[in-house]
């Protein structure tokens, strides 16, 4: 089954404009079940992308609850191959101890309590991804840069932060000290920065999630 699986996931990567030096794909065979390991071998594809295609061809049984059952059953991997985000990660690394702060669709930040660690946004939404080890964590962006299909905003300049970025502390520190009587007026420098368009939804809503302040824009002075 896993033979003919991979074959078919083979197919749908080709048909997709991936070969064979791209994409790596191989069945195995155990006793009761198999699997399918999709090796994606250079970091400009986009890994989200390849398991959009590779795990239709999944099967798995289970019973009424959700839960596994066991024996017939074609599991799907898909995972960056060994040395493929090598680079990219160097790449990242020296970036990053540049002290650029755009990559993409994500914005990052200092975490207020940990000097040790950063914060990944998307600059659009606002949305919180993730939050990665200053030390260590150049690997692990470099996965979600891969995963997101951004890896090409690493040869590209980053835009000229100074403007912005004086602006955004600005607003932090008048936020930071209204934060010290409590969050109404905290929460007023905030919307009247998102009202005059100083700042944007996403950003102010960072400052607060650095505060520890629960508060969107939709909150208002709520």
């Amino acid at each position: 089954m896993a033979t003919d699986t991979a074959k078919h996931i083979r197919n749908a990567l080709k048909a997709a404009g991936f070969g064979a030096r791209d994409i790596s794909v191989r069945a195995r065979n155990y006793t009761t079940s198999s699997s399918v390991d999709v090796e994606i071998k250079r970091a400009d594809i986009s890994l989200a992308a390849v398991e959009r295609i590779a795990e239709q061809f999944q099967h798995v049984r289970r019973d009424g609850s959700g839960e596994i059952l066991g024996g017939g059953n074609t599991f799907v991997g898909v995972k960056y191959a060994d040395g493929a985000l090598v680079e990219i990660a160097a790449t990242v690394r020296e970036q990053l101890a540049a002290g650029r702060t755009t990559f993409g669709s994500l914005d990052l930040s200092d975490d207020e309590k940990d000097p040790d660690c950063f914060h990944a946004w998307e600059n659009v939404t606002g949305r919180h991804v993730s939050q990665f080890s200053r030390e260590y964590g150049a690997q692990a962006f470099a996965r979600l840069l891969a995963t997101r299909g951004e890896t090409a905003c690493l040869a590209a300049a980053e835009p000229d932060p100074v403007v912005e970025g004086d602006v955004y502390q600005a607003v932090r520190d008048m936020a930071a000290a209204a934060l010290k009587g409590d969050a109404y007026p905290c929460s007023a420098v905030l919307l009247a920065a998102v009202d005059s368009e100083t700042l944007t939804a996403g950003q102010c809503e960072r400052i607060a999630a650095g505060l520890g302040l629960a508060w969107t824009a939709k909150d208002g002075l709520g």
